[in-house]
């Protein structure tokens, strides 16, 4: 399959790809006046199975949920979506090439999703969401217990589309609230 580029951020292009085996790469700067470093994200199942940061000389600077807090400021991905087992390959092949071992969770990647809060919601959301969009991801948050699957979370708020459910979750899990 070709690559294309999208210029969207994290979470929506997260959103965009679900239900599809994926792998997204950007370059970032993580530092003013330092060389771009390459980011990866290998999607499997439409779940973030493991993320990546690259020095300009291919040495890994960062990986999992530091690099994805990373990555999540670009704006521009160059996008491969294929088959799993086409993208599972590649995934194989990237970790033998940066001499990584790969993680257990990755190669078994879950059939149902349960996000779980990292604390509570006390402190006001950021400026950027309206009220309304504040108090959407405030019920969403109330939803996570650790117990539910993210279909369960849907099935309690029928008047909302999955589709809002899924970008509530990734905002959250954006903001650090969840995991």
């Amino acid at each position: 399959m070709s690559e294309k580029t999208y210029f969207l951020d994290l979470p929506t292009l997260i959103g965009y790809t679900r239900g599809k085996a994926a792998v997204l790469r950007t370059t970032i700067t993580l530092a003013r006046n330092q060389p771009a470093c390459q980011g990866i994200i290998f999607l499997f199942q439409a779940n973030i199975s493991q993320s990546y940061i690259l020095n300009p000389s291919g040495a890994l600077l960062f990986e999992k949920d530091e690099a994805y807090t990373r990555l999540s400021q670009s704006k521009e991905w160059l996008v491969r979506i294929d088959v799993e087992p086409a993208i599972r390959q590649e995934w194989l092949a990237w970790l033998q090439l940066h001499h990584l071992a790969p993680a257990a969770p990755a190669l078994a990647a879950p059939a149902v999703m349960i996000p779980r809060p990292k604390g509570a919601l006390n402190a006001p959301l950021p400026r950027q969401f309206s009220a309304q969009q504040a108090l959407f991801l405030r019920t969403v948050f109330a939803l996570v217990n650790g117990q539910r699957t993210v279909e369960q979370i849907k099935e309690r708020l029928p008047q909302s589309s999955p589709q809002a459910i899924d970008d509530a979750l990734n905002i959250l899990y954006k903001l650090g609230l969840i995991e």
